[in-house]
Parts: C-alpha cells; sequence; structure tokens
C-alpha cells in the first residue's frame, strides 16, 4: 500500500480508527501490520511513508488471482477506512469490590514503587480530592490506609477468598470498601 497523492480521496488512512488490537513491525523496507479483531487477524504491508491522514491505495500483482485479490483488498479497504468505533472490551462498570480490589493493588504498588502515601492517593483518588481533603488524621488518608493493608492481605494469601464460592454460585463477598 503506497502513499496516494490524489488530493479528491476522501478516506485517508488512521492507525488509531483501526479495531482491535494493533502490532507495527518495520522490516527494513515496510510497514507490517497486523490487527487483531473479533477472533479475526489481518495482515498488511504499508510503505514506510504513509502517514497519518495520508490518502492511500493498494497494490495488487499482476499474477494474483483477480476474485481472490479483490476481496483481499475489499477486506482491507473496510478494516482501514473502519469509521466505527473499536468494541468495548467491558458493557459495564465495575462493582465496587472489584474496584476496591484494582485500587488495594493500585496502592501496593506505589508504595513498592517507593511513592508517599499522598503521591499514590494523588493517583487513586485524584490531585484536587487529595488537596481537598488530605491532612494528617483524614478520612482519605485513613482510606489509603485501609487500601495498603488490604492490598497486603491480597498479597499474603488474601486473595483466594475472592475466588471462594458459596453454595449458591455468588462469589463470597469480602470485607466491605470504605
Amino acid at each position: 500500500m503506497n502513499e496516494r497523492t490524489d488530493p479528491g480521496a476522501n478516506v485517508t488512512f488512521s492507525l488509531w480508527k483501526i479495531p482491535g488490537q494493533k502490532t507495527l513491525f518495520h522490516d527494513g523496507a515496510d510497514l507490517l501490520l497486523t490487527a487483531r479483531s473479533n477472533h479475526e487477524t489481518s495482515r498488511v504491508s504499508i510503505d514506510a511513508r504513509l502517514g497519518e491522514g495520508s490518502a492511500f491505495e493498494f497494490g495488487v500483482p499482476a499474477s494474483a488471482d483477480l476474485p481472490e485479490a479483490w476481496r483481499a483488498v475489499s477486506h482491507t479497504f473496510a478494516l482501514l477506512a473502519s469509521r466505527r468505533r473499536p468494541a468495548r472490551l467491558s458493557a459495564h462498570r465495575p462493582n465496587r469490590y472489584a474496584l476496591f480490589h484494582a485500587r488495594s493493588l493500585q496502592a501496593l504498588d506505589g508504595e513498592a514503587a517507593g511513592a508517599s502515601h499522598r503521591e499514590i492517593a494523588r493517583v487513586i483518588y485524584g490531585e484536587s480530592e487529595v488537596w481537598q481533603r488530605w491532612t494528617t488524621n483524614s478520612e482519605l488518608r485513613a482510606q489509603l490506609r485501609h487500601l495498603l493493608r488490604r492490598g497486603h492481605e491480597l498479597v499474603d494469601g488474601g486473595y483466594r477468598r475472592l475466588i471462594v464460592r458459596d453454595r449458591e454460585g455468588d462469589a463470597e463477598a469480602p470485607s466491605d470498601p470504605p
């Protein structure tokens, strides 16, 4: 695929509009794009001069089976000209417990990286909340200490409680989040 100089072209190349997970590899001459979306993998060779927002054209070898080549070009064009947004990975918002566990592990990661409690709180709760509500004995600081304690409990084997099922098949409720 090469860059096209036709100013009347209405479809332009945008790597960010291609749905799914993308891998881009430079082989020394061209860029090799692999896009995976919904159990489908597409591979395209792209001229290294093609830039974001550039018009593009397809090159098909003369010896190619034209009906098969046309199907490949149509499929690739649909992929590259996609106007649809990529499918969301999750259609629902995480529940309180999932958010609590994620924040606990995030706080623990911050602690392991050497961040202060205040720096960890800025990441988890936001700069504005910390500026407004952080004091030496504030409720926000107590919440962060609780997250850190819970993170240590999870790492020390408490994660096993997350996968234990009760008789009805529902996950056992862990300690209440703050």
